[in-house]
């Protein structure tokens, strides 16, 4: 029975009595999971969970709660007289715990609990140069350089045993010719560290060359027990902007040294054979004109033939030749036979007074000649104008 009693400020008071009814109903043991919302372990490391200070009974005595887990992966195990739950497992993945405990009235309370199991934690690398853990910047990545790789950290997390991993690989052939090593001091990926991706070998040329790539990785381990690794990266190499093309440019650029591999030698025979193949192309396509033209004018009606390989059909005019007489008898009184007069020379002032739809040659003087589809020859002068030679 519970008196509650009320009083004015004149000292007058009235008294209420209420009853309270007590039945005997338990309470089951209670769990408290705050923190171990999300639970991450490492593959083969252990887990430890202390479970007796977060079970309580409000109506009866903790210690006589009798807890138990069951997990169906890894290996989980409950101890009641420490209250130490442990958890081991082999293969990374998302795994639960069922957790059990009853008081000594018989009441029971269930609760599920979530582990993530991974290889290694993860160091995520930056794309704005803000977020993530780490941040890199590759300078130099041009043909026939050694690229520069600048690391540096963003994130808090304790970092130890911090090693940048390199290799150079051609994207070509898929095989890897470089590969190193570079350890980072804790403190100075916070502030920033550079380093040479070039083959430790002496006498070794590790410069960059078409098709070649830059992997780049970060492992760690973190002062909390976890290892830490980044995924890879790669840079692709590229012509530096503004670089000469190889076989342009000064005459010092084009030469070889003297231990060289003869390969230049190679690609300049083998360009005056590309050039060569190109000109007796040609060659034969001008010839095959001639020749086309010919047979054309051969079914119309008969022209006189001209022989363009003589040096008549290229020749300059010859000067009008002087006149001969006929022979006569000793004596005798006939008359000189007459002469034929030397026909004219012909000429235009310029190409666009010519024949169209001829072809253009080179005389064996290396004059330009015309050859119009009349079958005749003209032959272009200092003053661009045309002379008929046949």
């Amino acid at each position: 029975i519970v008196s509650v009693r009320a009083t004015d400020t004149d000292g007058q008071y009235s008294e209420t009595p209420i009853h309270v009814h007590v039945q005997n109903i338990n309470d089951a043991p209670r769990f408290d999971s705050a923190g171990l919302e999300n639970m991450v372990v490492q593959v083969d490391n252990t887990l430890e969970v202390d479970l007796s200070s977060r079970l309580t009974d409000v109506d009866g005595d903790d210690a006589e709660i009798w807890a138990t887990v069951t997990s169906n992966e890894g290996m989980v195990q409950y101890n009641p007289i420490s209250g130490m739950l442990t958890a081991t497992y082999t293969t990374p993945g998302q795994y639960f715990i069922q957790l059990s405990a009853s008081d000594s009235d018989g009441d029971t309370g269930q609760w599920n609990m979530a582990i993530t199991v991974v290889d290694s934690m993860p160091l995520t690398w930056s794309n704005d140069g803000s977020n993530g853990d780490i941040d890199v910047v590759v300078t130099d990545m041009y043909f026939g350089m050694s690229p520069t790789i600048f690391v540096v950290q963003l994130s808090d997390v304790e970092l130890t045993n911090i090693v940048a991993t390199w290799e150079i690989c051609n994207t070509k052939t898929g095989v890897c010719f470089w590969r190193g090593e570079v350890p980072i001091d804790s403190s100075t990926i916070q502030t920033g560290y550079s380093f040479v991706a070039v083959d430790p070998a002496p006498d070794t040329d590790s410069t960059l060359t078409n098709f070649d790539e830059v992997k780049l990785k970060v492992t760690a381990q973190g002062t909390d027990g976890f290892d830490y690794k980044s995924s890879t990266i790669t840079f692709l190499a590229e012509e530096e902007p503004g670089a000469e093309v190889p076989g342009e440019g000064s005459g010092e650029d084009n030469e070889q040294s003297g231990d060289g591999d003869g390969s230049s030698s190679e690609a300049g025979g083998v360009s005056a054979l590309v050039i060569g193949g190109v000109v007796f192309l040609v060659m034969l396509m001008v010839i095959a004109s001639i020749l086309g033209a010919m047979l054309l004018r051969g079914n119309k009606e008969p022209q006189p033939t001209v022989d363009w390989g003589t040096e008549t059909a290229f020749a300059a005019p010859a000067s009008a030749a002087p006149p001969v007489a006929a022979p006569v008898g000793c004596g005798s009184p006939v008359a000189a036979a007459p002469i034929a007069a030397a026909p004219a020379v012909q000429s235009v002032p310029d190409y666009t007074h010519l024949t169209p739809g001829g072809q253009y040659v080179t005389g064996h003087a290396g004059e330009t000649v015309y050859l119009s589809p009349d079958g005749t020859a003209w032959t272009m002068q200092a003053d661009s104008s045309f002379i008929r030679t046949s």
